[in-house]
């Protein structure tokens, strides 16, 4: 195999690349490389010019370098009231375009529109693009006629403008043979139809009908039929199969259909899949291209298979080779989409979605474009899937399971909605079992009762990928929290629970206590703020006691108490492997503060404990420096907040002289201890 150079390529094929780069490309990157490549975009003549806010700078300098017959293509991207206008003929002499094919000039009036097409002095002209001044439209109308006629345009776009055609006087042999317009009524579209002969493509935002155009139509509209081949609706708002039979069956010889509707729409015949089957074969022989893109709300839905199956069949997948697919939208959670694959929409990001197409019937998590064509290699990026929305019910929950069942690269999944039921955690559960490459669940703000618990704990005694569950703040009680208990007993690779915020009490604390007497995978449990007090505390010790795992421990936001203070000890002298203890708002002061204190002196483990907002006393920190100063495995100590520190600051601020370790919370928002040294 030859080594193959961009410099041996013949001149023709490297034009052919150019043309796909921009002008400022070609003559700032590409044309001073090497004296080849200069001579070879000297050589070039397809250049395309724009003038805009980015180019503005250096447009006059790129104009110099461009010979003036090179310049096939110009734009002027303006906003309402720049000027560019007046700034370009002051630099360029439109007379010397004589090979322009295209000019596209945004927010123009009358005036600087009648400049421009008096000084084009060439027959090469054919396409426009045109997007006057809303107040000026009716009078730029006329001009643009006229610039039909005389440069016999085949290209016309105006698609900002809607309701046009009434006001235009076509040209008796109009050239046109593509039209792009804003909105339009029923009768409109018939004239631009009856109007233009030539016309072969038609882009245009809406058709506006009524119920009289299909009950009483005209008889002049039943007396011809176009010989338009493609037909595009951006916004398509047709709700009745009437309307769009009687609009399409003008255009018998269409071979391209595309219908894409921006609002949710209710769930109609633009969703059955038998519907276009049977309308295509009656409607359109010709049709090699069809693309729909359609969107309603979830609760229209059964079910997405029940929607994709009428799109397998083999009028679709074997005589067509069309692909369908729906979808359920997650960031858009209260929508199903139905499209067909590849489609270009104008969406305002890549649509995370549980995703059926009409090849396999699969259910796939995916967030590739829509404009690319269908490839399971293109689902690998995903690996952070999060959704945070109320409107995700029992059913969008199923979705959801039966994509992760199927999915082997997403590896962290957040939920967090009001709506999710029993049912739901049900759907998830099972795909918990069978799924593989799950680490990270995070399930925070839910509302996970007493039988979602149940399924979530029978899915934990099978999972064996699973490190990090999350559950803060999910209303679980007693009962809720007793299946977890049970299945942190089988659990083999869970290393972090987060309970944070729930109402387990202390009756859940015995099974807790039991399950982490069994577990020997857990390092971090997180119970802040869980009503806790010294009857928990002590269950929780005794599952502690003999765990040679469990590394972080947060109780903050508890009511463990003075009481609870000798469980907490009981834990610290007895325990070996746990290195942080959170302990905030626990009313933890006076004898309580001996207890934790004085079973420091022996703890050979922990290495951070925070005490802070506990209620304690300058004579509590003189005790608890006095007990921990001779433990060096201890390196992080916090034992009054900010406030009360700095009410005794003398005092306090020589105990951290003697000891470092020794400091207040200086920033709530440190998660791990921080020193300030």
């Amino acid at each position: 195999m030859t080594d193959a150079s961009l410099l041996t390529l013949p001149i023709e094929v490297i034009h052919h690349i150019l043309a796909y780069c921009d002008t400022q490309t070609i003559l700032l990157s590409i044309r001073p490389v090497c004296k080849h490549l200069y001579s070879i975009v000297n050589s070039y003549d397809q250049f395309e010019l724009t003038l805009d806010w980015k180019s503005k700078s250096k447009f006059q300098w790129m104009y110099r370098l461009i010979p003036t017959e090179g310049i096939v293509k110009l734009n002027i991207l303006r906003n309402e009231y720049d000027g560019f206008v007046d700034f370009f003929l002051s630099v360029c002499d439109l007379r010397q375009f004589t090979r322009l094919r295209s000019l596209t000039i945004q927010h123009v009036g009358e005036k600087d529109l009648v400049s421009f097409f008096q000084l084009i002095n060439t027959h090469t002209l054919t396409s426009l693009s045109i997007n006057p001044y809303k107040r000026e439209i009716s009078t730029v109308l006329f001009h643009i006629t006229s610039a039909i006629e005389k440069f016999q345009i085949r290209r016309l776009c105006m698609d900002k403008c809607d309701h046009i055609v009434t006001h235009m006087s076509w040209p008796v042999d109009c050239t046109l043979t593509r039209l792009e317009i804003g909105a339009c009524h029923y009768h409109e579209y018939i004239t631009v139809l009856q109007r233009l002969p030539q016309l072969r493509t038609i882009i245009m935002k809406q058709c506006v009908m009524n119920d009289n155009d299909v009950t009483t139509p005209s008889t002049s509209d039943t007396k011809f039929c176009s010989l338009l081949k493609s037909l595009t609706i951006t916004d398509f708002s047709l709700f009745s199969q009437q309307q769009l039979e009687l609009l399409i069956s003008f255009t018998p010889a269409l071979v391209h259909l595309k219908l894409n509707a921006r609002e949710r729409r209710r769930f109609d015949y633009v969703f059955d899949g038998l519907y276009w089957e049977n309308f295509i074969r009656i409607n359109l022989l010709s049709l090699k291209k069809f693309e729909i893109c359609f969107h309603t709300e979830t609760h229209a839905v059964n079910d997405l298979v029940e929607l994709i199956t009428p799109f397998r069949t083999p009028f679709w997948v074997e005589e067509k080779r069309w692909l369908i697919a729906c979808a359920f939208i997650i960031w858009r959670n209260e929508d199903i989409w139905l499209y067909t694959m590849p489609i270009s929409v104008d969406i305002d990001r890549d649509p995370i979605r549980c995703e059926i197409s009409s090849r396999d019937g699969v259910c796939r998590l995916t967030k590739r474009c829509l404009n690319q064509v269908f490839d399971i290699t293109a689902d690998e990026t995903l690996k952070i899937l999060g959704c945070f929305s109320s409107g995700i019910t029992d059913k969008e929950m199923r979705y959801l399971s039966d994509g992760l069942q199927n999915n082997t690269t997403i590896t962290t999944l957040s939920i967090s909605s009001k709506n999710i039921g029993s049912r739901g955690i049900q759907h998830l559960a099972t795909a918990l079992q069978n799924n593989t490459t799950l680490t990270a669940l995070h399930l925070n703000s839910n509302h996970i009762e007493e039988e979602g618990a149940q399924y979530l704990g029978d899915a934990l005694k099978k999972n064996t990928t699973l490190t990090t569950l999350e559950l803060k703040w999910n209303e679980m009680g007693p009962r809720e929290a007793y299946n977890l208990a049970r299945a942190l007993r089988k659990n083999a690779t869970l290393t972090t629970l987060d309970l944070c915020g729930n109402n387990l009490k202390d009756e859940v604390m015995q099974h807790l206590g039991d399950a982490l007497r069994k577990n020997a995978t857990l390092t971090t449990l997180n119970l802040q703020a869980n009503q806790i007090r010294a009857a928990g505390i002590q269950h929780l010790a005794n599952g502690l006691r003999n765990n040679k795992k469990l590394a972080t421990l947060d109780l903050k936001s508890n009511s463990i108490g003075e009481a609870g203070a000798p469980y907490l000890a009981d834990i610290l002298r007895n325990n070996t492997t746990l290195t942080a203890l959170y302990l905030e708002y626990n009313y933890i002061k006076d004898d309580g503060v001996q207890y934790v204190a004085s079973a420091l002196r022996h703890n050979a483990a922990l290495t951070a404990i925070d005490l802070c907002f506990n209620g304690m006393e300058v004579s509590d920190a003189k005790y608890f420096a006095n007990a921990i100063r001779n433990n060096r495995i201890l390196t992080e100590v916090r034992l009054l907040d900010e406030h009360s520190w700095e009410e005794h600051s003398w005092e306090l601020n020589e105990l951290h002289k003697k000891d470092k370790r020794l400091r207040y919370e200086h920033n709530r928002g440190y998660r791990h201890f921080v020193s300030r040294d």
